[in-house]
C-alpha cells in the first residue's frame, strides 16, 4: 500500500481509483500528478538522471525543474513514447483522443513511425494506438484547462 512519504520502488504499479488523484515525488527531481483511473509503472531508474515510466491508463502531469541537470526520462504509453527533457507536460485522454501538451520545456513524441518535437504551448493528438501524432499545434487556454482539470480537479490540492 502506498503511504504518504513512503518509498516508491522499481516495478511498482501506482494507480488511482475513479474518484481520486495523487502526486508522486521521484528522486530525479520530478513531480508526477496522476488523475482518476490512472495506472503508472515505475519501470526502470538507473540513476537520479535516467528513468522509464509506463502510463498504462489515465492521465498524468509530469513536472521537473528545467534548471536541474539534464535527465533522460521516457514515458511509454500504448499510443507512443514520450522523451522528456526538463519540462512540464500533460499526457492522457483529451477531447476523445490521447493528447500530449507541453507547458514548459521540450518533449519528443514518437508514435506510428513518426517523431515530432513539442515546445512550450504546443500539443499533439494520437487518435488510436499505432497512429502517428497529429500535426503540432498550439493548444488554446480552454483545452489546456480541461486537460489539467482532468488530472487535478479545480479546488483540489
Amino acid at each position: 500500500a502506498l503511504e504518504p512519504n513512503g518509498p516508491l520502488l522499481l516495478g511498482d504499479l501506482v494507480w488511482t481509483e475513479a474518484q481520486s488523484h495523487t502526486t508522486l515525488g521521484l528522486d530525479l527531481g520530478a513531480r508526477i500528478d496522476l488523475g482518476p483511473g490512472t495506472q503508472l509503472v515505475l519501470d526502470a531508474f538507473v540513476s537520479r538522471l535516467q528513468g522509464d515510466l509506463v502510463l498504462n491508463t489515465g492521465a498524468m502531469i509530469f513536472d521537473r525543474d528545467e534548471n536541474l541537470p539534464k535527465a533522460d526520462v521516457t514515458v511509454r504509453t500504448q499510443y507512443g513514447q514520450i522523451a522528456v527533457r526538463g519540462t512540464e507536460f500533460f499526457a492522457g485522454p483529451s477531447q476523445g483522443v490521447f493528447g500530449i501538451f507541453v507547458a514548459r520545456g521540450i518533449v519528443e513524441v514518437a508514435a506510428g513511425g513518426v517523431a515530432v518535437s513539442l515546445g512550450a504551448g504546443e500539443g499533439v493528438n494520437i487518435a488510436n494506438p499505432g497512429d502517428a501524432p497529429s500535426p503540432v499545434v498550439r493548444w488554446g487556454a480552454a483545452r489546456i484547462a480541461e486537460a489539467y482539470a482532468s488530472v487535478i480537479p479545480a479546488g483540489q490540492p
